[in-house]
Parts: C-alpha cells; structure tokens; sequence
C-alpha cells in the first residue's frame, strides 16, 4: 500500500471498531493498489516488447538486403556456369 492509502487505512481503522462500510473502502483501496501494480507490470513488459519488435525489425531488414545481395550473386554464378557451359559445347 503506499503513503496516501496507507494513511487513509489507519484513519479507516482508527476508533474502536471497523464498520462494513470501512472494510469495504480498505478492500477498494487494495484492489485498486493490485490493479495498478498489474498496470505498471504489462507498462514495463510493453516496453521491453516494443524494443524486441524494433531490434527483429531491424534484423529482418539486413536479412532482406542480404538476401538481394544473395540473389543477385547466384543470378552472376548462373549466367557464368550458362556462359561455360557455352563455350564447351562451341
């Protein structure tokens, strides 16, 4: 619980006894307090996913510049092994 909730249960709790209506509000104040804690939980992991997704991002950009790069060199090795080929038939 932090300050603001914490002071607000001990102001709830103090007197001589609790009503239904105070343990209700001390209910509401830690369901909300869990709540937030989830909020900043998923916060942090969207975060970290969000870096994830642009470092694969990035990845699969020098894969595709590496593939053309791949591509092209094959077409080269092809058309040489054709041009070979050519030759010994001539």
């Amino acid at each position: 619980m932090n300050n603001k909730g914490q002071l607000l249960a001990f102001y709830l709790l103090s007197g001589s006894q609790r009503t239904m209506e105070q343990a209700a509000i001390c209910e509401a104040l830690q369901r909300i307090e869990a709540a937030l804690a989830r909020v900043e939980g998923a916060t942090r992991q969207a975060v970290d996913l969000r870096g994830r997704h642009e470092a694969l991002i990035e990845q699969h950009e020098a894969l595709a510049t590496r593939h053309v790069t791949l591509k092209s060199s094959v077409e080269q090795s092809l058309s040489r092994i054709d041009g070979l080929i050519g030759q010994a038939d001539k």
